[in-house]
């Protein structure tokens, strides 16, 4: 794999830079942030790999700095619309 792409939604989800990735792309907060941005670097990069890293959903601080494979996601974001 020549092409990595790591984003995340903050800086404070992730403090160091090590292997072949060269640089850490933040989408800020929330779905429609990631998905622009993830898209606008597919297109510019063309990347072999694409790692979102973060702590979204992560109850529990032993958890932290573990890797978790996807397998069931829960849609709760919150209705803003109030807001």
């Amino acid at each position: 794999m020549k092409n990595i792409v790591v984003v995340a939604a903050l800086e404070s989800e992730y403090f160091t830079i090590q292997g072949p990735i060269k640089k850490i792309y933040y989408t800020g907060i929330g779905k429609i942030n990631s998905a622009r941005l993830t898209t606008e670097l597919i297109l510019a990069t063309q990347p072999d790999l694409i790692l979102n890293i973060g702590t979204a959903g992560c109850l529990h601080k032993k958890l932290l700095g573990e890797v978790f494979g996807i397998k069931e996601v829960i849609e709760r974001d919150m209705i803003a619309e109030p807001l």
